[in-house]
């Protein structure tokens, strides 16, 4: 088993896959933050909390399909627009990270209480 967590970038950093279908989850307020909620079937439910970081693209169907997946195994899947809406294509993406960075902490510390 490979123990190294993050490796440096190659050119498999560059494809991904593109998931089909209709996201289940709903997008929830949660300190004023958009929070997608995926919630597991009651039956399948592990009582555990998966928190979903969204890449620089922030939140979009294929991360909400990742994250129903991740519901779908048991898992209640939250998934945060810590950016609040700015994309990677934006130019003030830089300084809207560094205000985000800031407000994510009170986001995520609410929504682990909610949860």
């Amino acid at each position: 088993m490979d123990r190294i967590l993050a490796k440096p970038a190659d050119l498999c950093c560059l494809k991904g896959d593109i998931h089909t279908g209709e996201p289940t989850g709903t997008i929830e307020q949660i300190e004023g933050v958009d929070t997608y909620v995926a919630t597991p079937e009651p039956s399948k439910s592990n009582d555990n909390v998966l928190l979903f970081f969204p890449d620089a693209f922030g939140l979009h169907i294929n991360s909400f399909l990742m994250m129903d997946a991740f519901a779908a195994c048991g898992y209640l899947t939250l998934g945060v627009d810590y950016f609040l809406g700015v994309r990677a294509t934006d130019k003030s993406l830089q300084t809207q990270m560094l205000i985000c960075s800031v407000r994510s902490r009170t986001v995520l510390e609410s929504i682990l209480r909610r949860h």
